[in-house]
């Protein structure tokens, strides 16, 4: 996941053969709309690289069978406007959106944004196929950090923390 400029800097094309000789599965750029996005996911594609878009809540027909035509991998559903980890989704609105993108695609739709423990993963895993939490991980790194604990420590909460979060999707 990453910026458009920084990729145009690198060269799109040295940037799509350096994922490829690395074993990047897929790319999500997060501030290239899809009416710009062919010049590099057309490549990344050509070299067996998903090239993965967003869809919102806000997310219209047509717009989303504009992100279809280009995107591969999953579709990454973002639950919430705003910032990422400040809000909890709505689950109500994300499953009927799903059950519509479901009608025009067989890819895998990811939910992330605004998930931050057990019962939102529970929730969201009977209607996603996926559930990105990355926010409520770093905040956790982060007031572990701030108790001083050793890395070891560190890693044995987070170990802990990722378990619990992921309970329910076991069984």
């Amino acid at each position: 996941m990453g910026y458009f400029n920084p990729i145009l800097q690198f060269g799109i094309k040295s940037f799509i053969n350096k994922c490829d000789k690395i074993g990047i599965d897929g790319l999500i750029v997060v501030d290239l709309p899809i009416e710009h996005s062919d010049e590099i996911c057309i490549p990344a594609q050509e070299s067996g690289i998903d090239f993965i878009n967003f869809i919102t809540p806000t997310t219209d027909k047509d717009r989303l069978l504009k992100i279809l035509k280009v995107s591969s991998g999953f579709l990454y559903f973002v639950s919430i406007a705003g910032i990422t980890g400040t809000k909890a989704p709505n689950n109500k609105i994300i499953k009927e959106m799903i059950k519509e993108v479901k009608k025009s695609t067989d890819l895998p739709v990811g939910v992330g944004f605004g998930i931050k423990n057990s019962d939102q993963v529970r929730e969201i895993s009977n209607f996603s196929d996926a559930i990105v939490v990355g926010s409520a991980i770093v905040n956790e790194i982060n007031s572990l950090k701030i108790k001083n604990l050793d890395n070891d420590l560190i890693v044995k909460n987070m170990i802990d923390f990722l378990l619990a979060l992921s309970h329910p999707l076991k069984g």
